[in-house]
């Protein structure tokens, strides 16, 4: 690097997909191991997922085997496969440092059929709606905030019944805001 010194390396497209698989596999195998570094990983492999090999490539555009694509994937199966376990409401209250992720997530789940990007929104609202007590302060803001960024990035030609089920669940949700926020 020409401003601090660090060396730079540089890796192919499968070097970098297999290392994505790799990470899937460390996430898959050793879930109590993988939790403390999740949302680092998450966040880099989201930097992946969001970057063009190609200056005429939309970034809704996955081409298979690239690492930009293998990226996408990783984060579909490993929100698939947590999304039982609560992740969205413990990522969306997180302090998210990249501030295209939840952008990047929101459309790399938008044609997962196991788990589209409203149904993603769904759960976290069920998820925050089944708490006995909101997170205070801060804490809610930031998940505010991250449900604003991540509702940019939504769909807004999906059905209408979807919509209303998270009509419905933002009702209640809003409904408990004014006993966690500050004056």
């Amino acid at each position: 690097c020409h401003d601090c010194g660090a060396i730079l390396e540089e890796y192919d497209e499968e070097t970098l997909g297999l290392a994505i698989v790799v990470l899937s596999t460390f996430i898959h195998l050793s879930p109590d191991l993988a939790a403390p570094l999740l949302l680092d990983i998450m966040q880099s492999v989201g930097r992946l997922a969001s970057s063009t090999t190609f200056s005429n490539q939309a970034e809704s555009m996955m081409v298979p085997g690239n690492a930009a694509g293998v990226a996408k994937q990783f984060l579909r199966c490993i929100f698939h496969q947590l999304a039982p376990n609560g992740i969205f409401p413990q990522l969306f209250q997180s302090a998210i440092k990249d501030g295209t992720f939840l952008r990047t997530l929101a459309t790399s789940l938008m044609d997962f059929n196991e788990l589209s990007s409203i149904a993603a929104l769904s759960q976290l609202l069920e998820g925050l709606n089944n708490k006995k007590n909101l997170p205070a302060g801060g804490a809610m803001i930031r998940c505010l905030e991250n449900i604003a960024t991540f509702m940019e990035a939504l769909p807004m030609d999906s059905p209408s019944s979807l919509w209303t089920t998270i009509s419905n669940q933002f009702q209640t949700f809003f409904a408990k805001l004014p006993c966690v926020l500050p004056l």
